[in-house]
């Protein structure tokens, strides 16, 4: 087995990563960063990330305490307050790098322009976007610029590689070991720190926005690892479209609510956020507008094709002339004109989609899990800094912040103390594990386990979560794990190889949200039980998980009110306002407006 090393190992290529590796370099570390496919052109979501990145400080009245307190309501206060004031007092700073590496943001007045974006209090908006929108997006800039940042800072790029374990020694983290998918041979790699910024696991859900090789790598490395994981049970979904064929998986119809006052109707002609939001109607949370699509369906009221309307055809011709004229560019908008959809006469029947994946490793405000020397960014890592729901337009913030604070946090730790020497019979145990699909006599094809549990989740785990039928679940995932996957025949190709290894990971998180969702008795959030469809005033607690010899432990945390407290017999619905507690002490970057 080929042996490597370095200072820092970061796992995961996505902006987050590239952000550590940029970061961790400039701390003088020597750095390794692989990615399971080709840097830039690999499966990372930031890659296809659209055109918000919520920045405070752009205008004078919006401040980090406007940002964090947004952030906190749309969270349901669930949200760990000391994570959620350390990450995004980095923004703008964050900001002002992606600038500097000419990433290129539509301006105003020597300052970025703003969107608003929902969740957003300040009237004006607080969300860049590109200087292409809206044809273009962040995701084409970030591709296009990040893997020569990273290149140009020295930091080692292994493509191809899928890391299967972490490694240990001593009690804390002393690398992994990783299959190079072009030769077919393992490699351990030492290293003194680890960071996970492997993204989320969409690919357990069959209809999602991002890529389907998202399959909970770096969760299932960290549970593995025996790391306090949390807040599976919140995954957040947008609307997308489902009819006609031109256009069915994409996320117009969100585009057509956010940009074109779209409405919302069943297939009586109903608007359905009537009954849900009746307050902001089609405004309301990307949460409610799924939450709502599926109940209209489950209650029969929905369309031929499975979904409820997305209609424009309230506004006047020449409304209707004007936006077509702004987004003529855009692609999806080529293709609806290319399929000959009038959106004047024509609705667009509309279901939802997993976006973002919120459970993750538990860390604290420098993104260390409580395993010493192992740290998570991004999707990766949870650490209470969504909460419930996440702001839109939140992500790509913390990921670029949260690279910036574990890059030197991590390069700082694995200059300190070394490469340790990993116990050798981790390194048989890990071995062992990744070798065994070559060794199957049995060949099940791994789409065939892949679509049953994609059906799992579907069926169980989405929206209308109930106990029955999440006990249901995790009696077919058992199933799955123990009956199927390990007569999944992983050769004569990397290819199979890998799969067979990604749907071990899928499996063992598909087992984190089902239990979450059966122990929270409540609808909070992106947490939809059909059984218990309140939030309940008295539950603002945090569940955690943690993988035991091979059976998962689970428990829970209360929230701590750090900074600000919901009101007094608040359910903490992103509604209402907060009540602040004390001031955040803490540092802070200097707001974009400072330097104008």
């Amino acid at each position: 087995m080929n042996t490597l090393k370095s200072d820092l190992l970061i796992i995961g290529a996505g902006l987050a990563g590239c952000r550590a590796a940029i970061e961790a370099c400039a701390a003088g570390a020597d750095v390794i960063i692989c990615t399971k496919g080709e840097f830039g052109l690999d499966a990372a979501a930031s890659w296809k990330s659209a055109n918000g990145f919520q920045c405070w400080g752009i205008h004078p009245s919006d401040t980090l305490d406007v940002q964090v307190h947004d952030t906190l309501r749309c969270g349901w206060f669930l949200n760990n307050q000391e994570n959620v004031y350390q990450f995004l007092a980095h923004v703008p700073d964050s900001a002002r790098d992606l600038m500097e590496w000419g990433v290129q943001h539509r301006m105003h007045d020597g300052l970025p322009a703003t969107l608003r974006q929902l969740g957003c209090s300040i009237e004006q908006g607080r969300s860049m976007y590109p200087d292409a929108y809206p044809a273009g997006n962040f995701g084409a800039e970030y591709a296009r610029i990040m893997p020569s940042v990273v290149r140009s800072a020295g930091a080692r790029v292994l493509n191809d590689v899928f890391v299967i374990d972490l490694l240990r020694s001593g009690g804390r983290v002393a690398g992994a070991v990783a299959l190079d998918r072009g030769t077919g041979q393992l490699v351990q790699i030492g290293a003194g720190a680890v960071i996970i910024a492997t993204g989320g696991y969409q690919g357990l859900y069959r209809d999602t926005t991002a890529s389907a090789q998202l399959t909970g790598d770096g969760h299932a490395l960290a549970l593995r690892a025996g790391v306090d994981v949390m807040d599976f049970e919140f995954n957040q979904t947008l609307p997308i479209a489902l009819h006609p064929p031109a256009i069915a998986g994409s996320t117009l119809p969100f585009r057509l609510l956010m940009d074109w006052d779209a409405r919302l109707c069943n297939a009586q002609g109903e608007r359905i956020m009537a009954r849900w939001d009746p307050e902001r109607m089609e405004a309301s949370t990307r949460a409610l507008l799924s939450r709502a699509i599926y109940h209209e369906i489950r209650q029969g009221r929905g369309t031929p094709h499975g979904g409820v309307y997305t209609s424009v055809s309230h506004h006047s011709s020449d409304v209707l002339a004007a936006k077509l004229k702004k987004y003529a560019a855009h692609p999806v908008f080529k293709a609806l004109r290319q399929a000959g959809v009038d959106l004047g006469k024509e609705d667009i029947e509309t279901g939802y989609a997993v976006h973002y994946c919120q459970g993750g490793c538990n860390i604290n405000h420098r993104c260390q899990t409580d395993l010493p020397g192992l740290y998570a960014i991004g999707e990766a890592a949870a650490g209470g800094k969504d909460g419930a729901d996440r702001m839109m337009s939140n992500a790509l913030p913390y990921a670029v912040a949260m690279g910036r604070i574990a890059g030197r946090c991590a390069a700082l730790h694995g200059r300190r103390h070394g490469i340790p020497d990993p116990d050798p019979s981790e390194i048989e145990r890990i071995m062992l594990r990744a070798e065994s699909p070559r060794d199957r006599s049995r060949k099940l094809e791994t789409s065939e386990a892949t679509g049953m549990l994609h059906d799992i989740m579907a069926t169980h785990g989405g929206y209308g979560r109930t106990k029955d039928g999440l006990e249901q679940a995790l009696s077919a995932l058992s199933n799955l794990r123990t009956a199927i996957i390990p007569h999944l025949k992983g050769w004569p190709d990397t290819d199979s190889w890998t799969r067979c290894l990604e749907l071990e990971n899928l499996a063992l998180v598909a087992e984190c949200v089902v239990r979450n969702a059966l122990r929270r008795k409540e609808s909070r959030g992106l947490h939809d039980r059909w059984d218990y469809p309140e939030a309940d005033k008295g539950w603002f607690r945090n569940i955690h998980l943690r993988l035991v010899d091979d059976s998962l432990q689970q428990w829970t945390t209360p929230v701590e009110f750090t900074y600000w407290r919901p009101a007094p017999q608040s359910n903490g619905a992103p509604g209402l306002e907060g009540i602040s507690v004390k001031p955040y002490r803490g540092w802070k970057a200097l707001p974009l407006c400072s330097t104008h």
